[in-house]
This record gives C-alpha cells, sequence and structure tokens, in this order.
C-alpha cells in the first residue's frame, strides 16, 4: 500500500552486456613439407584462438577428397579440448613417402571445432616428395643497392635427371628468401632491407649433404664527388598509427661552386619515406631537404630506406643518405576503475574517487585526462605513467531528482589506445547500486524462492 512520506526508489543495476562471444580458430594453409622418397619427414601447425571465448572442442581428420598423395600422413593429436583465447594447440604431422614416386602431391585435412565461428574449415598439406643430392645454383652472388633495391632470384636445378629436394635460409634477418625449401628446379626470390651502408649476407642452400652458398650484398658508399651533407645517416621514430616525422638535412658542395641536384627517397618495402623539394642547390637558402618518414600501415619493427641526392647541374655521382626508421608499438592507457557511482542528497559534497593509471605497453606514458559533463570535478588534467588522479563532482551543476551520467577519457599524448570511466552522480536520488545485474530463482511448483544481494 502506498502512503504519506513516499520516497522515490531509483535502482541502478550493474548490468555487464554479453556480447555474443565466440571463438575464431585460424592455422596457416597451405602447410609445406618435403620428404625423400621411401623416407618420413614431420611438419607442425599451429591452431590459434583468436576470438573472444574459449574454443570448447576442435578434431582434425583427412578430409574427402584426400588429395593425391599415395603415402601415409598421421597428425598428433586429433583433438582437443578448451582451448582458452589467444592460445595455440600445435599439431605435429608425420609424412611417410614409403613407395611413393618423386613429384609434387596434395593431402587434404578437415578441421571441425564446436564453440567458433568457422565450425569447418580445411587445412591443405602441399608434401614434396625428392631425393637429395647434388645440384647447381643458377647464381651465387646477388647484388642490392639504393638505385636497385627490388627482388632478385635464383635458381637450384639438379644435376642428374633425378630431381631433389633443396631448402634455404638466411644467416641475417635483413635478407630474406622464400620459399624456404621445394623440389628442384626450385627458383627463390631473395628480397634485402638493410639498416647501414655497405652490408654482406648469406644464403645457404641444402640438399642432403650438398651445401651452397649465395652471397648477398648491400653496396651503397653514400658517397658523392660534388656533394656532402651534415647527416650522412638519420634515425627517425614514431609510435604505429602515430604521427608522421621528420628530419632536415642540409647539402652542401664539395668543390665551393654552386651544385644543382635532386632528391628521391627509395625503400625496399613499401612507401613510407619521403623527401622535399625534389629539387634544390647548395645555394644557402636552398640546400635543407626535409626527409619524412610516416608510420601509417607499418607494423612495430625497424625499417630501412635511402634518400638518393644526385648533382644535375654539373652532373655527378649520387650522394646517398642512409635512414632508419624504428616504428613502436603504440601505448594504451589502463585504469583501475572504469565505473564511479556519486550519490548526494541536499547538494552536499561528496568524496572523490583516486584512479590509478598505467601504460599497456609498460614504459613512461604521458597522458591527457578530460570529462565531458561540467559537473565531474578532476584534481589534474595531464600526468605520466605510472600515475593517479582523482574524480569528484559537484553536485550544485547537476540537476536534481536524476542520475546524471558523464564520462572521463584518458589518453595518450602521443597518439595511442584511450581508457573510458563512466561516472554517475544521483543528486537528492536514493541510489542502489545492485549486483549482480541478474538474478535467477527455481522453485517448485507451489514452492517459494529467495535471494540475496
Amino acid at each position: 500500500m502506498l502512503g504519506r512520506g513516499l520516497i522515490a526508489v531509483s535502482l541502478l543495476m550493474a548490468c555487464v552486456g554479453v556480447a555474443n562471444a565466440q571463438a575464431i580458430l585460424t592455422f596457416p594453409s597451405p602447410v609445406s613439407v618435403t620428404v625423400a622418397p621411401g623416407g618420413t619427414a614431420t611438419t607442425t601447425v599451429a591452431l590459434t584462438n583468436v576470438g573472444s571465448a574459449s574454443l570448447f572442442h576442435w578434431t582434425i581428420a583427412v578430409d574427402d577428397p584426400a588429395g593425391d598423395f599415395p603415402g601415409l600422413v598421421t597428425p598428433s593429436p586429433i583433438d582437443g579440448i578448451n582451448l582458452a583465447r589467444d592460445q595455440s594447440a600445435n599439431v605435429t604431422f608425420t609424412v611417410n613417402a614409403a613407395g611413393v614416386a618423386t613429384g609434387n602431391y596434395i593431402r587434404y585435412f578437415r578441421v571441425t571445432t564446436q564453440g567458433a565461428t568457422t565450425p569447418s574449415q580445411v587445412l591443405t598439406l602441399n608434401i614434396n616428395v625428392g631425393a637429395t643430392g647434388a645440384f647447381s645454383l643458377s647464381a651465387t652472388t646477388l647484388n642490392f643497392s639504393p638505385t636497385d633495391p627490388g627482388a632478385k632470384t635464383f635458381t637450384a636445378t639438379a644435376t642428374g635427371a633425378t630431381p631433389v629436394n633443396v631448402s634455404a635460409s638466411s644467416n641475417v634477418a635483413w635478407v630474406s628468401v622464400a620459399p624456404q625449401q621445394g623440389l628442384t628446379p626450385t627458383t627463390f626470390t631473395v628480397t634485402a632491407q638493410p639498416q647501414s651502408f655497405n652490408q654482406t649476407g648469406t644464403i645457404t642452400v641444402s640438399s642432403g649433404a650438398t651445401v651452397q652458398t649465395v652471397t648477398v650484398n648491400w653496396s651503397s658508399t653514400g658517397t658523392s664527388n660534388l656533394l656532402t651533407t651534415n647527416q650522412p645517416t638519420v634515425a627517425l621514430s614514431a609510435q604505429a598509427g602515430g604521427a608522421s616525422v621528420s628530419a632536415g638535412v642540409v647539402i652542401s658542395s664539395l668543390t665551393g661552386t654552386a651544385v644543382n641536384f635532386s632528391a628521391a627517397a627509395s625503400t625496399t618495402s613499401g612507401a613510407w619515406l619521403g623527401v622535399a623539394p625534389a629539387t634544390g642547390s647548395t645555394v644557402a637558402g636552398l640546400n635543407t631537404i626535409t626527409i619524412t618518414a610516416s608510420p601509417a600501415g607499418l607494423a612495430a619493427g625497424t625499417y630501412g630506406g635511402t634518400v638518393i641526392v644526385t648533382p644535375t647541374s654539373p652532373a655527378g655521382t649520387a650522394l646517398q643518405i642512409q635512414i632508419t626508421f624504428t616504428v613502436t608499438t603504440a601505448p594504451g592507457i589502463s585504469v583501475d576503475k572504469t565505473d564511479l557511482l556519486f550519490s548526494s542528497t541536499g547538494g552536499a559534497a561528496v568524496t572523490p574517487e583516486l584512479i590509478s593509471v598505467n601504460s599497456t605497453i609498460g614504459t613512461a606514458t604521458p597522458y591527457t585526462i578530460a570529462a565531458n559533463a561540467p559537473w565531474i570535478v578532476l584534481n589534474t588534467t595531464q600526468g605520466v605513467t605510472p600515475g593517479a588522479f582523482t574524480i569528484g563532482a559537484n553536485p550544485a551543476l547537476a540537476p536534481a531528482g536524476v542520475v546524471s551520467t558523464g564520462t572521463v577519457t584518458v589518453t595518450p599524448t602521443g597518439g595511442g589506445t584511450a581508457a573510458t570511466i563512466t561516472v554517475r552522480l544521483a543528486r537528492d536520488v536514493i541510489a542502489v547500486a545492485a549486483s549482480p545485474g541478474s538474478v535467477t530463482l527455481n522453485a517448485t511448483f507451489g514452492g517459494t524462492a529467495s535471494a540475496q544481494f
């Protein structure tokens, strides 16, 4: 019964919206493996759950059609359960080529899952069957330079009538070779991304006991017969997804007379490097070029490039400026509280809440703090991780009889992922924060049930 002195109660339920979380299973495909005739070989494939929920169960079995490989391929293990998000399960395939002739074959496997967005996927295994033995290479030296940075190739060919398996690997990080194995004749593609002048790397090509090498040279002295610079090497750095960075470089004449020049940027991958203006002169006021590097679309890592400054009048040999560009992981901000509720009766003051702030990459990260409601009170608007600040509320600036909602955003100064805090103020409202946000009651017919929260 409703009587006099009725108090209106606003019940604020702390509900958590549950999205349709699902597991997403990924794996490389196709996967290549090389095996000698009559022999066995193994290769391991990682099944990774990149979804937002655990994967309940997965299985792997030969698909229908199975492919044209006449030998036996055995996966192990053939199933698994409870694969948590961001975790992997390794499956090892053992290939038995007993009685199998040399050649290239395919075997298909069906990966079936319960609780994933894609319940059935195909994993393709490319199987190269070939003997090991003597082979020849079409090239034993590959030369790269800022003016010729493109990919180079070489081919491995068996010296006899029988194809042989060959594998290739690089001894330095700035040289990449693909594929890493194959059945002759196999053509390998080599790319180079050096970080300094005049570097040398080695690609080792082997087939059983037969081993040969390919020397990879990056030739760039950087010198010119007419031009010089105050910065023969330039190191730039930026955060992934952040703003471009630049550096000014002065170009001077070695002869004391004015030299006109052109400037162009060259990289071994992508178009992240630029230079302006495209033409200039060693005359004072015209002799500075600006080198710019953009992290847009680049993953965290180190990239190499070259700015080539070529004398045009009089003509001469080019000056090469080596560029090293380091892209770092963009920081994110984490806070220890993401939802605050203040209550005030008659405009009484509220006690501020202390918020701890940290960086997701563990380094000191400057940040700014902003609120989107006038009644939210901050004791500071900036800081450096690890840091802290307080959030309060001024009831005089909020309407009475309702629950006002606002947001505080903590943003990394140089770009990155911000953290948000929901702030609510119940002025002249009896606010009850309930947890959990939902309650399930079970009772027999004609009985009773109760819950406490």
